[in-house]
């Protein structure tokens, strides 16, 4: 029902506006990339254009096409992570990688996660302490479930110098990379300097409708050709997606700075009247915001309020370690603009008051 409710809102809070898909398909039309040649399997035409210019953002020889981010990472840590290196992935116990894909990494890529549980999230003392051989280590930037944290650059630094200190690949789960930029206050390049290997997303912060991309050196990207062939990782055509990433470098990447300023300035806001954020401030485009109400009816509320209004403030409330709060992402793109700040308070509040009624 969630997604029903969602299309038929005018705005939407949540990262971008998504226009209709007619409208869609007339804007992806008229993209000056549309005119390039089709893509066959993920080579040529758009998918080339856009792998060009993220290896280029990102500093490294090559970028690859996926068409799931769950896939090119199980790439890239299969690639890492075989013999004779050990079998084994250290990652952040939060990361997308241990609670959202079903334990691909052992079930799919016949690894072994050795979770790191930290509130600070990963530094070089939880590594060190892992008393087994390290195969590959991968960190998530942001890290979602723990806030959208991020660590310091001088963290990540040496994270990266233990890494190579010791021949250990070091992996980025960059889904939002673009997101962090401002935080580190360095370029895309400096930041996946630091790994080996890197992941984006190209429907988050860009805004396509899906696909990611994984780049890396010349040795590493002609391995992952051949195995994101074993995993079906390329659909045959990828136009919709490589067009809109292409459209979305050149229209939200330099809006980034813009979306982080002002999450934090919405996270102030919201602090202000009372309730409780973390990241406080905000590190990227994206917090968390915790409030006294059961989930359920939370959602119910929102539902409600979002008929009514057409007017869409956040995806589905989690439940947290502490009952009856739940936690609500907050993730700003350019829906934002359609909101004043004054404005999503007021109407956070309606629904609050609605839940608890």
């Amino acid at each position: 029902m969630a997604n029903e409710v969602r299309a038929l809102c005018t705005r939407d809070l949540v990262l971008h506006r998504t226009p209709p898909p007619s409208a869609w398909l007339r804007r992806l039309a008229d993209s000056p990339y549309a005119a390039l040649p089709w893509d066959v399997y993920g080579v040529g035409g758009a998918a080339d254009e856009l792998g060009r210019r993220i290896a280029e953002l990102l500093g490294k020889p090559a970028a690859l096409f996926f068409s799931r981010g769950v896939i090119a990472q199980q790439v890239a840590l299969r690639i890492w992570a075989t013999s004779p290196r050990p079998s084994t992935v250290a990652v952040d116990a939060k990361s997308h990688l241990q609670l959202a894909e079903n334990d691909a990494i052992e079930r799919l890529s016949g690894l072994s996660a050795i979770p790191i549980t930290s509130s600070a999230g990963m530094t070089v003392a939880n590594l060190a302490a892992i008393a087994e051989p390290i195969g590959a280590v991968t960190v998530e930037l942001p890290l979602r479930r723990a806030g959208f944290q991020l660590p310091t650059w001088s963290e990540l630094v040496e994270i990266s110098d233990w890494c190579r200190a010791r021949g250990i690949p070091l992996h980025i789960d960059g889904a939002r990379l673009w997101e962090s930029g401002p935080w580190f206050g360095r370029s895309y390049a400096e930041i996946a300097g630091l790994a080996d290997s890197i992941y984006i997303s190209l429907y988050k912060g860009l805004g396509a409708p899906s696909g990611a991309m994984l780049a890396g050196d010349a040795d590493f990207m002609a391995k992952a050709k051949v195995w994101r062939l074993r995993y079906g990782g390329a659909p045959y055509r990828n136009v919709q997606s490589t067009v809109a990433a292409l459209h979305g470098l050149d229209t939200h990447l330099p809006k980034m700075a813009d979306y982080v300023a002002r999450a934090i300035e919405l996270a102030a806001d919201l602090k202000a009247v009372g309730f409780k954020v973390t990241p406080d401030p905000p590190r990227s485009n994206a917090f968390h915001l915790f409030v006294a109400v059961d989930p359920q009816r939370l959602q119910a509320a929102h539902l409600a309020f979002a008929q009514s209004t057409a007017s869409w403030l956040f995806n589905e409330p989690t439940a947290t370690q502490i009952p009856g709060f739940a936690a609500l992402e907050f993730m700003i793109g350019d829906g934002a603009e359609d909101f004043t700040n004054a404005e999503i308070i007021d109407s956070l509040a309606q629904i609050l008051d609605k839940a608890r009624a």
